[in-house]
């Protein structure tokens, strides 16, 4: 799989396959390593597709940098693999999350650098650690939050029935200004940070025939 990694670039969402390793976490209930991954029910699946994490920098060899993982998002967990069916680097318990723990755009991890990452960025807090992830764009941005949001409400709010638990976010909407102001100050040195695939919610525009129908008179 041929990953982009100048410009800003995200590859192409996978939303074919998806996998993951169905194991216990042993050491944190929130955050664990496994070595393999296999598929995940399709009752179970949420959301798939590829963005970019921030490194943790908890271990001696290990560097804060951003690298693109292939994520599955089920009613429990949000897992990330080394590609699609490839390796699982690990995976967070949302069972252990809080609506409040889901930020977008966080003050805190604006895009300062030339990392490959976007400006698009979430930062999922648990007990014991913070994830920080990128998308393609603001779209996909807002489509991973409202799945990620959903998901931690059903278990906030156990009692609640699904109609409830679909709520409007007030986090969801930052503008196309300030992201372009954002990028404008982050990106100093005009390096084009355009994603790969983008999302955009545009009415198709008429064709010629259309226009011209528009201004020929109807016959007697």
């Amino acid at each position: 799989m041929e990953v982009a990694a100048n410009h800003g670039e995200i590859p192409p969402l996978a939303q074919t396959t998806t996998q993951r390793h169905i194991m216990l976490a042993k050491k944190d209930p929130t955050m664990s390593t496994k070595s393999s991954s296999s598929t995940v029910g399709e009752d179970n699946l949420v959301r798939t597709g590829i963005m970019y994490k921030k490194g943790s920098k908890t271990g001696f060899f290990s560097r804060a940098n951003w690298k693109p993982r292939f994520f599955t998002l089920t009613w429990d967990k949000l897992s990330y693999y080394l590609f699609e069916g490839g390796e699982l680097k690990g995976e967070v318990d949302l069972r252990q999350c809080k609506l409040d723990d889901i930020q977008v755009m966080p003050a805190d991890s604006k895009k300062t650098g030339h990392s490959a990452s976007s400006i698009w960025r979430i930062s999922i807090n648990t007990p014991s650690r913070r994830l920080l992830v990128a998308a393609a764009s603001e779209f996909e941005m807002n489509e991973w939050v409202e799945d990620l949001r959903e998901v931690v409400a059903r278990h906030e709010h156990p009692d609640d029935s699904p109609v409830d638990l679909i709520r409007p976010s007030a986090i969801l909407r930052p503008t196309l200004m300030d992201a372009m102001e954002l990028l404008a100050v982050s990106n100093k040195r005009r390096i084009s940070l355009v994603p790969a695939r983008t999302y955009l919610r545009r009415k198709p525009r008429p064709t010629l025939e259309q226009d011209e129908s528009d201004f020929v008179s109807p016959v007697a």
